[in-house]
């Protein structure tokens, strides 16, 4: 499932129209943020929200923010008076992702106004990734670390593995510091370690390597969550404190592949899924 975390824009139409702008978090399915109408005749309404999805289909609901206006005619020590006025009420928003790139969908308000809108995720140059370097973060398992980076290289990307950079008498965090100027970061959670809570050393759950979670919460502050996902292997132990983090099941029938296009996209990488070769 295609985070929608991000900034889109469209049309309402209906007893309104004009352009919308909307900010999306999300977070476990949830999603919140702030809607931005900008209607000719009425003017700008603004609305902060909370809502839900489920796959394809979300649901909202956001409350105005007060308007505030300058008075043309009531002055105080010559300034004029900053009046607050009612907001418009609440709306309400059931939309379906019809594209990765697309939702449409009906709205009302609690003032009796209504229609039909979209939206589309906004990928303006300054979204775009200025460099095509993908980092890999990565455990003891080789194959996950290999099949990955010669995916990314026919997508016309550049895996970068600390391991295989020079180090030219650097420290280890040095040189990880270094080659961590990329738009993207994937981190393979395999089962490499086995670990429990104190005291309950009989029920070990397969971990990934330390530096492997290290690595995923530094790229996750440097870059943003929505340029950071992680690859999971087995019945791998999902860190608790990443929410929002995408996380894709790495699996023997290739699935991984098309979720992880589609997370480089949402992020503006220019990808061409034709260049994909299955070898």
């Amino acid at each position: 499932m295609v985070s929608l975390a991000g900034a889109w824009a469209g049309q309402i139409t209906g007893t309104n129209n004009g352009d919308i702008a909307v900010e999306i978090v999300e977070a476990d399915q949830q999603l919140s943020g702030v809607i931005r109408i900008n209607d000719p005749k009425h003017g700008v309404a603004v609305y902060d929200y909370k809502g839900r999805r489920d796959d394809s289909t979300l649901q909202i609901r956001g409350i105005s923010r007060p308007a505030y206006q300058r008075s043309q005619n009531v002055f105080v020590n010559g300034q004029p008076v900053i009046t607050q006025h009612p907001g418009h009420g609440e709306i309400g928003v059931e939309g379906r992702v019809v594209e990765d790139n697309r939702i449409a969908g009906d709205w009302s308000s609690s003032i009796g106004t209504g229609g039909t809108f979209w939206i589309e995720r906004t990928v303006d140059q300054r979204d775009q990734p200025d460099t095509n370097k993908i980092f890999i973060v990565h455990g003891r398992d080789e194959s996950p670390k290999s099949m990955v980076a010669r995916f990314l290289e026919n997508l016309g990307l550049e895996p970068v593995i600390l391991a295989e950079q020079p180090s030219r008498g650097r420290t280890i965090i040095e040189k990880f510091e270094q080659h961590a100027q990329v738009g993207f970061a994937i981190a393979l959670l395999t089962p490499d370690d086995a670990g429990s809570l104190q005291g309950d050393e009989n029920n070990l759950n397969p971990r990934a390597r330390q530096n492997v979670i290290f690595e995923l919460g530094f790229f996750i502050g440097r870059i943003g969550r929505e340029r950071v996902c992680a690859l999971t292997k087995g019945d791998v132990e999902i860190p608790s404190d990443y929410a929002g983090v995408v996380y894709i099941p790495f699996d023997d029938s290739g699935g991984w592949e098309m979720r992880l296009i589609q997370e480089l996209k949402s992020v503006g990488f220019p990808i061409d899924a034709n260049r994909v070769v299955t070898t």
